[in-house]
């Protein structure tokens, strides 16, 4: 058999395998077995609790309802004791030119949908970062905060934006997060 090292590297795919080994469960008389797993497999259990970073393009419908319903960025399925713990966000406005835009009176804010009673964690967008013409991007700083279980990440302003022209103003939010199980 030849050494390892001597086979040719690659680039990884979904159907691609690996080679490990299985280990039996403690304290029984099974023997540890040679097993291949697939590379898809194994990106599984990363993305369950590792992790990740998503772009999130929020459209000029829902910019304009801004104000009412808040936009969900982020889901929290699962047992009700999971919560969102964030690392970082980059937000962009991309769409927004002179004639034709969204203007927003207030601030913009990154949070977590909490129940009264809540100061929720939060980073805030300034206006005129959010009524700002494409080409830059911002990182906000985090204001710290509380959330609860099975809390959603929301984008919320406290009122709707104004439409000059036919606006085709969109915002491209990348947030790297992990949703994470608080154990008892």
């Amino acid at each position: 058999m030849a050494q390892i090292v001597t086979y040719p590297t690659g680039t990884p795919k979904d159907g691609d395998y690996l080679i490990g080994t299985s280990v039996p469960p403690v304290n029984s008389d099974e023997n540890p077995k040679t097993r291949n797993f697939a590379i898809s497999s194994v990106l599984g259990l990363a993305s369950t609790s590792y992790i990740k970073t998503e772009k999130i393009i929020v459209s000029t419908a829902e910019l304009k309802s801004l104000g009412g319903p808040a936009k969900i960025l982020i889901d929290n399925p699962g047992p009700d004791k999971n919560i969102i713990q964030l690392y970082g966000v980059v937000f962009e406005v991309t769409g927004n030119a002179a004639l034709n835009k969204l203007d927003f009176a207030n601030d913009l804010e990154i949070t977590s949908k909490s129940s009264a009673g809540v100061t929720p964690f939060k980073y805030v967008i300034p206006q005129a970062i959010a009524n700002d013409s494409p080409g830059t991007f911002y990182i906000p700083s985090l204001t710290a905060g509380e959330t609860e279980f099975g809390s959603k990440l929301v984008l919320t302003t406290s009122s709707a934006p104004t439409e000059t022209g036919t606006a085709v103003t969109t915002m491209n939010i990348w947030i790297t997060y992990r949703i994470f199980n608080i154990q008892d």
